[in-house]
């Protein structure tokens, strides 16, 4: 029995690290579902970063206004088990312009700057009109295949 015992708590531990995982992953599923829902008709950009430390992390979640150039909504997870979760961070809300700055920890302030890398540099592509011309979404390339004769 004693040679047993080891193996089932590595395997059970395993099992457990598998499970608060998934449990934490879900929460950010539906955090950024939660965000999207309140903020339906907009035109918005959410952007996600994560800065990583040794012992703990942070995770942001921003909903950006381009034409205002301004944060509509900030939330953050920092923390070092999987039991943390997604606080209003109303410190980030408002003017981009220094955003990043206002985070105040470093981690934070990795997780803000990745966030802010996704959202389109260039406003004016990402907040085009919808015109006859380019209402129709991603387009399906057709390949054609030569007649062989």
């Amino acid at each position: 029995m004693p040679d047993i015992a080891f193996p089932l708590f590595l395997i059970s531990a395993l099992v457990l690290g598998i499970a608060l995982s998934t449990w934490q992953g879900r929460a950010y599923g539906r955090e950024v579902r939660e965000m999207i829902r309140l903020n339906a008709g907009r035109k918005l950009h959410l952007g996600s970063g994560r800065g990583k430390g040794r012992l703990r992390g942070a995770v942001v979640l921003l909903l950006i206004d381009i034409e205002e150039g301004a944060v509509v909504e900030a939330r953050t997870m920092t923390g070092m088990s999987v039991f943390s979760r997604f606080k209003r961070a109303p410190h980030l809300e408002g003017s981009l312009s220094g955003v990043a700055g206002r985070a105040g920890d470093k981690l934070l302030r990795q997780a803000v700057e990745q966030a802010l890398d996704m959202i389109p540099k260039d406003a004016a592509l990402a907040q085009r009109p919808t015109t006859p011309h380019n209402d129709s979404g991603p387009r399906r390339i057709v390949r054609r295949r030569a007649l062989s004769n």
